[in-house]
């Protein structure tokens, strides 16, 4: 994970190997950027799993600073979001459950568990996520087929496979498909 320090523009001041690591070769442009100048960071990648011990020895060298959360360019970015506060409020109980979460949903979006055939599950059944909002993309440019698959039963299939709790947290465990295009 890249931390970028404020007023180092582009460059990466700090490289995050695990929350017991920091890795202080930062790029000369960076000058003496320090990690106490970190004020956030946040993380909207693919599924993880957080070792308690480990983040919580991590938020002790950086301080308390990450968020994280769900989206996709496709599907209106941030559908789902997990505060700093609810993370120090589930290390504080070392409630590690809630460390494997995504978050809420956000306002003006709906997210959803979905099977194969289109039907909504119900709390704790694995599913694809699937999102709806005025944010969602219309379509694929140029790309109709993909755009009707992504868009079937009226919600956005966003391809990631997890479960929502009886709380309404987002929990992801794996990927419909993994695609790299280069």
């Amino acid at each position: 994970m890249d931390l970028a320090a404020p007023g180092c523009g582009d460059g990466v001041a700090f490289r995050l190997q695990t929350a017991r690591s920091v890795d202080r070769n930062a790029p000369a442009e960076c000058g003496d950027a320090t990690l106490g100048e970190l004020a956030a960071v946040a993380e909207f990648a693919q599924a993880y799993h957080f070792d308690l011990l480990q983040f919580s020895e991590g938020a002790g060298v950086v301080g308390l600073v990450m968020a994280t959360g769900f989206g996709q360019t496709e599907g209106g970015l941030n559908s789902t979001f997990f505060s700093q506060q609810e993370l120090a409020s589930a290390l504080a109980t070392g409630n590690e459950a809630r460390l494997q979460g995504r978050g809420r949903v956000t306002p003006f979006v709906s997210v959803e568990i979905m099977d194969e055939e289109g039907r909504l599950l119900p709390l704790g059944e694995r599913g694809e996520l699937v999102v709806r909002g005025d944010q969602i993309m219309i379509g694929y440019w140029n790309n109709p087929e993909e755009s009707k698959r992504a868009s079937a039963f009226g919600w956005h299939r966003t391809g990631d496979v997890g479960y929502k709790d009886p709380d309404g947290w987002v929990f992801l465990v794996d990927r419909k498909r993994d695609m790299i295009i280069s």
